[in-house]
């Protein structure tokens, strides 16, 4: 009887033993595995973050630099409207100067506010119309240092 009972508790000892030993290593190989793809998804998640600021920092800029420049501008245009006697002649290209520089300045911090609030996740939505706002903005403000914008619109191109 106690031989039986010695090796019933010896049996009872070895299988527990492994069944521990089993438990153990699966759970260290689940752990491993869960850190493993969360390590895969951060990179996933860094990856992205990396792409999306690389794309919408330079349109940001882009649109921030055109902002800046019409204010310069504005700035300037005001300076020299201040000068003007009201019936001087190049009072109507600077007014026109004026309002499309204006007009213009609106549609860049209207692209700015669409776009500003993006998150990598978003930023497939606002992507084409930021991209062309920032195009288009650029386009504009050369034509209009190059002596093709509002100058040439008024005066018939003369």
């Amino acid at each position: 009887m106690k031989t039986l009972l010695i090796s019933g508790l010896v049996s009872t000892l070895i299988g527990g033993g492994i069944l521990l030993t089993s438990c153990n290593s699966s759970t260290v190989r689940e752990t491993q595995t869960a850190e493993q793809q969360a390590a895969k998804a951060q990179a996933k998640a860094d990856s992205t973050r990396k792409a999306f600021e690389a794309d919408y920092n330079p349109v940001m800029k882009q649109l921030a630099a055109v902002r800046d420049s019409v204010d310069t501008m504005l700035v300037k245009v005001n300076a020299d409207l201040g000068k003007m006697k009201p019936k001087a002649k190049e009072r109507a290209q600077k007014e026109a100067m004026k309002a499309e520089l204006q007009q213009e300045r609106q549609v860049v911090i209207d692209a700015i506010a669409k776009i500003q609030d993006a998150t990598e996740t978003t930023w497939g939505d606002f992507k084409a119309d930021a991209h062309t706002a920032a195009d288009n903005a650029k386009q504009w403000w050369a034509g209009l240092k190059d002596d093709k914008g509002t100058i040439k619109k008024v005066d018939g191109g003369h």
